[in-house]
């Protein structure tokens, strides 16, 4: 819709890298307007939603989120971009949103790994690549936050601090894939302690 892909400024090096970060950000917008097609609603209106998705929709609408996610990492500003003020108004805006998209994917992903040890073989390998982009992606996000910070970018807003699962969960769920169905390999009481662990998410402000 926004078709900036062949935008350019080319009147100077800073130009060139203000321009690909201005196509960088339509793609973002795009992908926006795409995740709401997708799920159908507002995620700044109603991002606890996710908390209450069947199987179905969260494999369905967390990928497409995540997408939107990896838009947002995208936006990190590079070389002259990193320092115009100019683009750092957008980023911030872009920042502030990710708050909410990254709370939305991380209830969804609560939501499906409470069901995780009781899903199908092809649902689970689908929930399992979620999961493994949820904690790929947290961690890059954190490294945005860090940038966001040393530019001053956001100031005052609550970004969010990661912590990551621990790796015994992941194998596990790779564990159960290989397996499933119709045995879980873990206990009910063992994979709810487990799931406690490895989805917390302290929020904090940044300055």
């Amino acid at each position: 819709m926004l078709n900036m892909s062949h935008f350019k400024d080319d009147s100077s090096p800073d130009a060139w890298d203000y321009s690909a970060w201005v196509r960088t950000y339509a793609l973002f917008l795009e992908e926006r307007l795409e995740c709401f097609r997708v799920l159908k609603y507002d995620i700044e209106m109603d991002r606890s939603r996710t908390k209450d998705l069947d199987t179905t929709e969260s494999l369905e609408q967390l990928p497409a989120l995540q997408q939107l996610l990896f838009l947002v990492l995208g936006c990190q500003p590079q070389r002259a971009a990193f320092h115009s003020f100019v683009i750092h108004l957008p980023l911030s805006m872009v920042a502030s949103e990710s708050v909410k998209i990254y709370q939305a994917i991380s209830d969804g992903t609560i939501n499906l790994v409470d069901k995780f040890f009781e899903m199908q073989c092809p649902d689970a390998i689908r929930a399992l690549d979620v999961y493994r982009r949820f904690g790929q992606q947290a961690e890059r996000l954190s490294e945005f936050y860090e940038v966001c910070k040393n530019l001053g970018v956001g100031r005052g807003e609550r970004f969010i601090k990661i912590e990551q699962p621990p790796a015994s969960f992941l194998q596990a769920m790779e564990e159960y894939v290989r397996k499933a169905p119709p045995a879980s390999i873990v206990r009910k009481d063992q994979f709810t302690t487990l799931r406690r662990i490895s989805l917390r998410v302290r929020v904090q402000h940044l300055f």
